[in-house]
C-alpha cells in the first residue's frame, strides 16, 4: 500500500498518509483542508534492487529558538526536506 507525502508550493511536507489510492489520499486531504502543491508516492517498489533497503521518508529535528526574548527559550520540532 502506497504511502504519499503532500508538499506546499515551498516544497515543504505538510502531511504524510497511507492510502489505498491518491484519490483517497486527495479526498482526506480536502478533508481536513490541505491542498498539497505535490505528492510524492512511496511503494515497496521502491526497495527493489536499492542497495540498503531502506529509503528515509521524513527526518525530524529539535530546535531551541528564542522567541522575542533571548532570555526564554522554547524547542520546537522541525520537519528537515
Amino acid at each position: 500500500m502506497p504511502i504519499y507525502v503532500a508538499k506546499n508550493y515551498d516544497g515543504r511536507v505538510v502531511s504524510v498518509v497511507l492510502a489505498k489510492s491518491y484519490e483517497l489520499a486527495q479526498a482526506y486531504w480536502q478533508g481536513q483542508g490541505l491542498f498539497p502543491h505535490s505528492v510524492d508516492q512511496w511503494t515497496e517498489k521502491a526497495l527493489e534492487d536499492h542497495p540498503t533497503g531502506v529509503l528515509p521518508i521524513l527526518k525530524t529535528m529539535v530546535k531551541t529558538i528564542h522567541p522575542y526574548d533571548i532570555s526564554r527559550t522554547t524547542e520546537i520540532l522541525v520537519v528537515d526536506k
